[in-house]
């Protein structure tokens, strides 16, 4: 049996088992995650579903907005898990990455399906928005995309970020909703320059969550809307400060000055000179940048290495002039090819090939500096 013969026969068996499991993905992800979506029958596959990463539920919601059955890029760090992992691998048979770093074995496996008559779902931005604000994603999303040769359905996700901010500790009452902007068929993906297309991709994901609040304003309620914050942000505006937010349900007090801030159900910021999460943390990271002691965002935790899920390093995870240290441990930035905010306050360090996480001891901890610090080191010797 050839390669097309057994992709033409694992295609039906995945189209005839997701016809069955499809009404209970939506129900669960009407229930359980308050996100909603249209199934887009009429769309003939194969085809490449891009989409924006703004929620916990995103990879579900999509699943389930489809007639074929999608191979899912999705993190190596999160199928890792020996319960839900597992459930999620024999179900959706996603396609594993390593998110931190450049994943050729992954792009193969996505030619391999494509090849095979098989439909892919991708999040190009790799990771869930931090602050609200969509990640830059880049050009190369749509050169893949002319590589496999599939038509390119655009899938926008809508107010994610409000339900279940990254750094939140809790969900918020309110509904997500995801539906198709766009659908390029495959004439035209050739016919496009990679310029054209990433233009095209960017447009038809593109979200701004801030914008929309401030144009139709919905609400997200939760008995404890700050909750987290401290995890995301780091300096005070009002004396300059970095670190110890003290939380007291929907307000945050600054423990140097005491000034308050407030979260309404909006997820807008009250008290302050930002009224939201994305101009504060960005604010906030330029102040990162500006900082000459780096050292000064060490965070406390452990080094473990995701495949074979052993610590590897425990103590001070710290950046320094020349790379990043724990426990005897060290990398030169020029050995590290990527890290990422995994959860809301893990990393994932890819150094010579292998992947790492660090979790940090304190789950309020905030790693948004250290983050910012090393990416840029990584980017300077580049």
């Amino acid at each position: 049996m050839n390669e097309v013969t057994k992709g033409k026969k694992k295609r039906e068996w995945r189209k005839g088992l997701f016809a069955l499991i499809r009404p209970a993905v939506r129900l669960v992800a009407w229930v359980f995650f308050g996100a909603s979506t249209k199934v887009y029958r009429h769309i003939e596959g194969p085809y490449l579903v891009i989409g924006n990463h703004t929620y916990i539920a995103d990879a579900m919601l999509m699943g389930a907005a489809f007639r074929e059955p999608l191979h899912i890029v999705a993190a190596s760090a999160t199928l890792a898990s020996s319960g839900w992992g597992r459930v999620v691998r024999f179900l959706a048979d996603p396609i594993p990455v390593d998110k931190a770093g450049m994943d050729v074995k992954g792009i193969k496996r996505m030619l391999q399906e494509a090849r095979a008559g098989h439909s892919i779902g991708l999040f190009p931005e790799g990771n869930i928005t931090i602050d609200g604000s969509p990640l830059p994603f880049d050009r190369a999303v749509a050169k893949l995309a002319k590589q496999l040769r599939l038509k390119v359905v655009l899938y926008r996700i809508e107010r994610g970020y409000l339900k279940k901010p990254k750094w939140a500790e809790c969900k918020r009452k309110g509904r997500v909703w995801g539906s198709v902007t766009d659908v390029i068929e495959v004439d035209e993906v050739a016919a496009f320059s990679v310029d054209e297309l990433y233009e095209r991709i960017r447009r038809g994901i593109d979200y701004d969550v801030v914008a929309a609040q401030k144009a139709a304003p919905v609400a997200f309620p939760a008995k404890r809307l700050a909750a987290g914050i401290e995890r995301l942000l780091y300096y005070c505006p009002e004396c300059g400060e970095k670190g110890d937010f003290q939380i007291e349900k929907d307000d945050f007090r600054c423990a140097h000055c005491g000034h308050m801030y407030h979260v309404d159900e909006y997820g807008f910021i009250g008290n302050a000179p930002f009224d939201n999460t994305e101009d504060w943390n960005r604010w906030q990271l330029e102040r990162v940048r500006k900082e000459e002691a780096v050292e000064t965002f060490a965070v406390e935790g452990k080094l473990v290495h995701v495949g074979e899920k052993i610590v590897v390093g425990v103590g001070l995870l710290a950046a320094t002039e020349t790379g990043v240290g724990i426990g005897g441990r060290a990398a030169a930035y020029d050995e590290i090819e990527g890290v990422v905010l995994h959860d809301c306050n893990n990393l994932l360090l890819t150094v010579g090939g292998e992947e790492y996480r660090f979790v940090p001891d304190d789950r309020h901890a905030n790693v948004m500096p250290l983050l910012t610090v090393i990416e840029d080191r990584i980017g300077k010797r580049q």
